[in-house]
C-alpha cells in the first residue's frame, strides 16, 4: 500500500510539472528563449574574450571544448544521450563559437531539448518498472 502511495504521488509529480507554466509546444517557460538572452550571450562572450584575465578568444579550438563540456554537464553519467544524440550534436561542433558571439541560443536549446526528453523517457521506463514489480 505504501510502495502504491508513492507511486501515486510521483506521478502527481510529473503530471504537475508537465502542466505548470509552458507554452504552446509544451516547453517550461524557464526553458525558452527570451531577447534578453541572447543579448547576455553576447555579451558575456566579449567580456570573456576581452576583459578576463585570460583573454582567451572563442573559436573553432573552444567551440570543441565547449560543446564536449556541455555533452559532459549534461549526461556525465551516459545515461541519457544515445549515440545517434551524440553524432547529431557533431553539426554544432565548429559553429558554437559563432553562435556565441552572435548570441543565438538555438544550438543550446536544441540540444537541450533533446537531453529533457531523454530524462523523460528514462524516467516513464522506470515508472513501468516499478508498475511492473509491485503487480508481481
Amino acid at each position: 500500500m505504501i510502495k502504491q502511495f508513492k507511486l501515486f504521488l510521483i506521478s502527481i509529480i510529473l503530471i504537475s510539472s508537465q502542466v505548470g507554466s509552458q507554452n504552446s509546444d509544451g516547453i517550461p517557460a524557464l526553458l525558452t528563449e527570451k531577447p534578453v538572452d541572447n543579448y547576455l550571450l553576447k555579451l558575456v562572450t566579449a567580456i570573456s574574450e576581452r576583459a578576463h584575465i585570460s583573454q582567451k578568444n572563442v573559436n573553432n579550438e573552444s567551440s570543441i571544448r565547449i560543446l564536449d563540456s556541455f555533452i559532459e554537464s549534461l549526461d556525465s553519467f551516459k545515461m541519457y544521450f544515445l549515440e545517434d544524440d551524440i553524432t547529431y550534436f557533431q553539426r554544432y561542433r565548429y559553429k558554437i563559437d559563432d553562435t556565441l558571439k552572435s548570441g543565438d541560443l538555438d544550438p543550446v536549446f536544441d540540444m537541450f531539448s533533446i537531453y529533457r526528453l531523454r530524462v523523460q523517457q528514462r524516467l516513464s521506463y522506470s515508472i513501468n518498472l516499478c508498475v511492473l514489480a509491485m503487480r508481481k
